[in-house]
């Protein structure tokens, strides 16, 4: 008797763990959420980077804040490369959303440098992406 309920523990956890596995289908309020999300991450650099080259920004605060912002974009970007999308139109706006976060995080690691010529052309992705990201929300 104890053996059988050892099993059906063991069989128990073994479900939990399989079911938790599956990935969790993504609706439209959440990818809207996510490219909102994005949206706020690449505006976010694009003023932080226009404040320190201003001279409005202390270059330390400037260096931590691109980490916590570096941290957020992968975040979102492993959020939404976990999720299932069906909807092939959404699968379009999930792909376009991960490549603009994807170019993001590039140039906030560029940008973590700022030298000269890296923070331009890392002002230059950043901005770019920003306008994706804008025009991609737009579509929603």
């Amino acid at each position: 008797m104890r053996r059988c309920a050892c099993i059906a523990v063991l069989f128990s956890v073994l479900l939990l763990q399989l079911s938790s596995c599956a990935r969790k289908s993504l609706s439209p309020d959440e990818l809207q959420s996510e490219i909102t999300t994005a949206l706020s991450l690449a505006a976010d650099a694009d003023s932080s980077l226009r404040l320190l080259r201003e001279g409005r920004l202390l270059s330390t605060f400037f260096e931590g804040h691109i980490e916590k912002l570096s941290d957020e974009a992968r975040s979102a970007s492993q959020e939404l490369r976990s999720r299932a999308v069906a909807d092939p139109v959404m699968a379009l706006q999930v792909r376009e959303c991960q490549r603009d976060l994807d170019v993001l995080i590039a140039a906030l690691a560029i940008a973590g440098q700022h030298s000269g010529t890296s923070l331009t052309d890392a002002g230059e992705q950043i901005a770019a992406t920003h306008k994706a990201l804008e025009s991609l929300a737009a579509a929603q």
